[in-house]
């Protein structure tokens, strides 16, 4: 009777520790797919970064044109203005 008391609270432990390594396992697993899910969200941030980025340097680069329009315009303007003085009556 002793036996089967003792082999009655091993199985019960054997039980308690299986059940506790199937948890330690799904949180291990919670774990990996958390992980991933935020390596992806690294990733689309990265990305939208990059995005950011080439949109900055064609912005910048639209701007250095209209300056440079706007600049050849002023000197169009004053090339304009210094003939028209030539025709004052």
């Amino acid at each position: 009777m002793l036996f089967q008391h003792r082999l009655a609270k091993v199985s019960t432990g054997s039980k308690r520790i299986s059940s506790a390594i199937g948890e330690v396992a799904k949180g291990a697993n919670d774990v990996s797919r958390n992980a991933g899910e935020a390596a992806n969200g690294a990733n689309d941030v990265s990305q939208n970064v990059a995005g950011m980025n080439h949109a900055a340097r064609e912005s910048s680069q639209g701007a250095s044109q209209v300056s440079q329009s706007a600049s050849e315009l002023s000197q169009m303007a004053s090339q304009l203005k210094q003939a028209m003085d030539k025709f004052k009556v």
